[in-house]
């Protein structure tokens, strides 16, 4: 979807989903995206979602990758460099997006979203994750039940740091739009995140999925430097560059690991990787251009684990 968009299933019923809705694409409020304000007007009044006209570029999965065995695993990034600008037959077309990229990683009972938008000017943006119950919001942390009550999601946002997290109601919130656009039984609970007014916003979200007893996350460690922006969550870390680029080179540290722990490295150039663990070569690796990931597994149970990439 060009809003890059998602949706979770588990079990027998949905944890979040988008809205079915008559206009499709053409407002992101009634998805899972970000949002971005662009001076766009839908029927006449300002769009807080996005817009989608002729005039632009479609938005596009330029990297993917998906695992079976000896794990399940799913990546993508959705290059929308083309979104959420102004129809070119506007008086004053507006351009503002240079860069977007979402970065979805399913793991399981894990994901993770990473963004990165960069803007000619500053303007705000939003994030928003739909609930089909009322969901929790306990800080940086939402806590959501599918509608059948049988499972749990919960999100906590670590990018940007110290978030404000508002619980909104779509009855309310969407009351002025006919019920032929959304119908009502579509209407149920958002939780949108307002995001600094910048030219450069990066937002880190993770995702852990069970039933409905889960009360909190496994091990959690926020992989956070100059030059990265990932996570650690149970026996899983997923590790993002911090700028729009790619790397010949990554460096980041773990505490208290366990047996099993498996790794995938994004935004790397392709080629052969050394890879170490606290100074010592351990393996070699092979990154390939259509997805630019390392994947690998560490056995180590150590207080600090320093990993180490190098392009050969």
């Amino acid at each position: 979807m060009d809003q890059g968009h998602f949706s979770l299933w588990r079990g027998d019923g949905y944890l979040t989903k988008g809205a079915r809705n008559y206009e499709a694409l053409s407002h992101g409020d009634f998805f899972n995206t970000l949002s971005i304000e662009n001076n766009c007007r839908v029927n006449g009044e300002s769009c807080s979602g996005t817009a989608i006209f002729d005039s632009q570029k479609p938005a596009r999965i330029t990297r993917h990758r998906a695992v079976e065995k000896p794990i399940l695993l799913a990546y993508a990034m959705l290059n929308a460099d083309g979104q959420w600008n102004d129809s070119a037959h506007e008086t004053n077309p507006v351009a503002n997006v240079k860069s977007y990229r979402r970065h979805f990683v399913w793991w399981g009972d894990y994901a993770v979203i990473f963004d990165r938008l960069r803007t000619k000017t500053a303007g705000w943006s939003k994030y928003r994750l739909r609930a089909l119950s009322e969901p929790q919001i306990d800080g940086d942390t939402v806590t959501q039940l599918s509608a059948n009550g049988r499972y749990k999601l919960l999100q906590k946002t670590l990018e940007p740091e110290s978030v404000v997290i508002e619980k909104v109601d779509e009855r309310r919130l969407w009351r002025g739009v006919p019920d032929w656009v959304v119908n009502r039984s579509e209407r149920h609970w958002q939780s949108v995140i307002d995001l600094p007014v910048s030219t450069h916003v990066n937002v880190l979200n993770v995702i852990q999925m069970g039933d409905a007893d889960l009360e909190n996350f496994d091990p959690l460690e926020h992989l956070s430097s100059r030059a990265n922006s990932g996570v650690r969550i149970g026996d899983r870390v997923v590790c993002f560059a911090r700028k729009e680029r790619l790397r010949s080179a990554v460096r980041y540290t773990l505490h208290n690991t366990i047996k099993g722990m498996w790794h995938l490295v994004t935004d790397l150039k392709p080629g052969r990787y050394a890879l170490y663990r606290n100074g010592k070569k351990i393996k070699e690796l092979k990154v390939s251009k259509g997805d630019n990931t390392a994947l690998f597994k560490t056995d180590k149970v150590l207080p600090k684990m320093t990993i180490r990439l190098r392009r050969l």
